[in-house]
């Protein structure tokens, strides 16, 4: 498929071929699709200033900035009870949860940042955190930086400690946070 801009005329055409190799298939065929520019349209302007010398154009979009993190209300979606024996280390596993959309999450402990804004996929970001045992529990925040092309944010944390693994599904938007909290028994 090949796009022609003229003064006048968009013009995309090419060809369709049927890429099944069943004998009812669909015959192959060439197609086009033409648009008739007017002289007064920002189509019209755009031809006219890529074709002067020494003039570049660039395309420009209203950027979608997410609220201030500190604004988000946090949503508490799972609570660990952990044993003071493992506090001094958990291993965190971040994946993105069903399918890969190009999420992108920030992640913390308490309120230190933990893993910056990173995209999270098939491939585990992991991270060994130590929590400290004068307090009674933690939080694990995880922010949307973006949410993708299927909203909300989502994503698994696999939770391992010396003696058990836990599997939490957390969610994220741009309104609030998911949270993990860890509560230390004795």
């Amino acid at each position: 498929m090949k796009l022609t801009v003229t003064d006048t005329l968009l013009r995309f055409d090419g060809r369709w071929k049927d890429n099944t190799s069943k004998f009812f298939g669909c015959p192959s065929s060439g197609v086009w699709l033409q648009k008739r520019i007017q002289k007064d349209s920002l189509a019209a302007r755009r031809v006219e200033a890529e074709s002067l010398p020494g003039i570049s154009v660039k395309d420009t979009a209203r950027i979608i900035r997410p609220p201030v993190i500190g604004n988000r209300r946090s949503d508490i979606q799972s609570i660990i009870e952990i044993s003071k024996s493992d506090i001094d280390s958990i291993r965190i596993d971040i994946y993105d949860n069903g399918t890969i959309d190009q999420d992108s999450v920030m992640v913390y402990l308490d309120d230190q940042l933990l893993v910056p804004p990173s995209f999270i996929s098939t491939n585990a970001i992991s991270r060994v955190i130590h929590i400290d045992p004068a307090k009674p529990f933690a939080k694990i925040r995880l922010v949307a930086v973006s949410l993708g092309s299927i909203p909300p944010c989502t994503a698994l944390l696999v939770v391992k400690t010396r003696k058990k693994r836990y599997e939490v599904n957390l969610s994220s938007n741009f309104e609030s946070n998911g949270v993990l909290e860890f509560f230390v028994k004795d």
